[in-house]
């Protein structure tokens, strides 16, 4: 082979790897799985308290035939922001009378007392995020 091929080929590298350098090659990784890390209530009336938040509301009593006023909706964050499942499911004490909590997480009160919901993430992880809200 002739040297002139040699440098040319040569020069043809070196070119390739300027240019790959310069421009970048971006790995792109496809078909994976970011799992949730944790779940945050972000509720400006949450405070945190030995590990969980809680949420206090003022109960109002109702008369037969009124709207349950009594109502809390709870407001939470996934992170990392980009999980592939972002879903949760929200669990508490069922055999309770003081309330329910939907699958929204919307919180009914029936009477004063404390709810304790765990908004639990559904990937598979159980992540959780405790959250006490109390009707006085």
């Amino acid at each position: 082979m002739k040297k002139s091929v040699i440098v040319m080929i040569a020069i043809i590298y070196i070119a390739s790897v300027v240019f790959i350098g310069f421009f970048g090659m971006k790995i792109a990784s496809y078909n994976v799985t970011l799992y949730v890390d944790s779940i945050v209530c972000i509720n400006d009336e949450a405070n945190q308290r030995d590990g969980y938040k809680s949420v206090i509301i003022q109960y109002v009593p109702i008369s037969e035939g009124e709207m349950n006023t009594n109502v809390f909706q709870l407001q939470w964050k996934v992170l990392p922001e980009d999980a592939t499942n972002r879903n949760v499911s929200f669990e508490y004490d069922q055999t309770t009378t003081v309330g329910y909590v939907n699958s929204i997480g919307t919180v009914i009160f029936n009477k004063k007392g404390t709810i304790t919901v765990y908004i639990t993430s559904t990937d598979g992880r159980n992540i959780r995020e405790t959250v006490k809200i109390i009707a006085i």
